[in-house]
């Protein structure tokens, strides 16, 4: 069993714990020690017992903070610092690297932490004023790291050897009776974590048991699961989940083995599949030469996990910087469209760059040659932009046509990254060839143009100054012009909009007029039909009066018989 509160060296697994942890009130303030290992090698367990020493020293133990990082967990972190072999220790001070030492010298060690600790300042303390809301952060911090950190692993007052109260008496008592290996920590070393594990749980007594960072329960259901078999059967859960764990990290070991990572039946020299001397060919046809690759028929659980891990059932499989693209349809579609020759051009093309660059150097200070090299390379510089550039669109334009998938999308992107990475690196090498001119041949920044032509090409500071200012000149005569065409505009602008006030006017006149028509017109049309109606009335009466006059003459002229 191993004795958690003793170990001083912490393991953190997680990118996001490391960051809460250099960035926790207990440690930003000390001098912290980050220990870059691998567990295969066996000099960092040296390079453990080393550190372990130097934290239990008197004249350092409030001063540091010390803590321990795969590195197959930390790709990331060992890019962005260069980090090439393990053992490798990082001294941070306030979530900033200040220092480090490649491989192992205990003499260099402490000759480098008294140095920086008196550089530093960072005072012996004996108590870290906190507020509550830090102190929990710091709690949670440290309790998940202590579950992450043991598959087994028992909350308890005190000790196995010297526990502190019954129940943790008898929960040892128990797994000792039942040859149940654990880790253990004591909750009375700790208010914090002792207090915050009751809400974390949501279990109030100890001590607590976890198995796989899961909370089993205290004395009672401990007894009652492995009474039963449960807790066996738990255990087993947990060594085959902990077996995929390290599977996957095995895995990921072997897909960030080279920036082009290639699993495939056979090896280059002897392909033992159709696909397999497909893909080869056509890396070759591309003039791509610088993978890796790894024989999945020599290791049956690589090449059955390897799928599960992809969600790809077939190989070869292609890995670009660690993230899976797919196959050989991939990398036919990629030939079709020109991707793989564009990446590859950029690429040779930054190479050409770098050699340039090497040149350049090379040549003495003062001299015509590095003066016509240096423009060539800012000329270089500046077409290499331009082709990421179009990379760059080229890809947005096809993920959002939806003419490639959004997983080729992001394969293509760390593709054209990769690229990005390369040119500021030529553009960092560029500076520092600069800062390396002698004032004689020294070129301003300010003065460089942003894209060389055959006028600016060897041109002195002077010559540039005269150039900028020829230019200044001509754009300030330009300006000027500008202004009086401008000034023009504006005063035929406000000539025309009095007229057209003007004439807003006489259209808000002709309207009224148009309106006061209208109503005339509707008027005399109403008078017409009130006299046809008259008209109609009139002519009705006239016509009952000649019917009534025909009657009565009717009427008076006598019959005959």
């Amino acid at each position: 069993m191993a004795d958690l509160k003793d170990a001083q060296i912490y393991e953190i697994v997680t990118e996001k714990l490391f960051d809460e942890y250099i960035n926790s009130p207990l440690v930003i303030n000390k001098l912290l020690l980050v220990h870059i290992e691998l567990e295969q090698i066996s000099v960092c367990k040296i390079v453990n017992e080393g550190l372990l020493a130097i934290s239990r020293d008197p004249e350092f133990m409030q001063q540091l903070a010390i803590c321990r990082l795969n590195a197959d967990h930390f790709y990331d972190l060992l890019n962005a610092q260069h980090v090439s072999a393990a053992p490798t220790i990082l001294f941070y001070h306030r979530t900033r690297i200040i220092d480090r030492i490649d491989g192992f010298n205990q003499s260099e060690l402490l000759k480098k932490i008294k140095s920086n600790i008196n550089k530093l300042g960072v005072v012996q303390t004996t108590q870290i004023n906190t507020d509550s809301d830090s102190q929990i952060i710091s709690a949670e911090t440290r309790i998940k790291q202590l579950l992450e950190s043991s598959p087994t692993i028992l909350f308890m007052k005190g000790t196995p050897a010297s526990p502190q109260c019954g129940f943790s008496r008898q929960a040892c008592h128990l797994l000792d009776e039942h040859k149940i290996k654990y880790d253990y920590f004591d909750v009375l070393a700790d208010q914090h974590v002792r207090e915050q594990l009751k809400k974390y749980s949501n279990w109030n007594t100890y001590p607590q048991l976890y198995v796989g960072g899961e909370l089993i329960g205290g004395l009672d259901i401990m007894k009652q699961m492995i009474e039963n078999g449960d807790f066996e059967l738990k255990l087993r859960e947990n060594k085959v989940h902990e077996k995929d764990k390290d599977m996957r990290k095995h895995l990921e070991s072997l897909i960030n083995r080279a920036h082009l990572m290639l699993f495939i039946k056979g090896t280059p020299e002897t392909p033992r599949c159709g696909f397999t001397k497909e893909l080869l060919n056509l890396l070759a046809k591309a003039n791509i030469t610088d993978y890796k690759t790894f024989d999945i028929l020599e290791d049956e659980n690589v090449r059955t996990k390897l799928k599960e891990y992809s969600s790809w059932q077939t190989y070869p499989q292609i890995y670009v910087n660690g993230q899976f693209i797919g196959g050989l349809d991939i990398l036919k579609q990629m030939n079709e469209e020109g991707t793989i020759q564009n990446h590859e051009s950029c690429k040779n093309y930054a190479q050409e760059i770098n050699e340039n660059i090497n040149e350049f150097n090379k040549l003495p200070n003062g001299s015509s040659q590095r003066a016509k090299k240096s423009s060539t390379i800012r000329t270089m510089i500046s077409e290499l932009n331009k082709d990421v550039d179009k990379l760059s669109k080229d890809l947005t334009t096809q993920s959002r046509n939806g003419a490639i998938t959004q997983r080729e999308a992001n394969r293509r992107r760390t593709l054209v990254d990769a690229i990005k990475q390369s040119k500021e690196e030529i553009e960092k090498s560029m500076r520092e060839g600069f800062n390396n001119y002698s004032s004689r041949d020294r070129m301003d920044p300010r003065l460089v143009p942003a894209v060389e032509t055959e006028s600016t090409q060897g041109l002195t500071n002077e010559e540039m100054t005269g150039v900028r200012t020829n230019l200044r000149k001509s754009n300030d005569e330009a300006i000027d012009a500008l202004h009086a065409i401008v000034k023009r505009q504006k005063e035929i602008g406000i000539v025309m909009h009095t007229e057209v006030d003007r004439h807003n006017e006489i259209i808000d006149t002709i309207t009224d007029r148009t309106g006061l028509l209208d109503s005339r017109v509707k008027r005399q049309t109403m008078l017409v039909n009130v006299i046809d109606q008259k008209s109609s009335t009139l002519w009705l009466w006239v016509v009952i009066i000649l019917l009534f006059i025909a009657i009565v003459v009717i009427a008076s002229v006598p019959f005959k018989k």
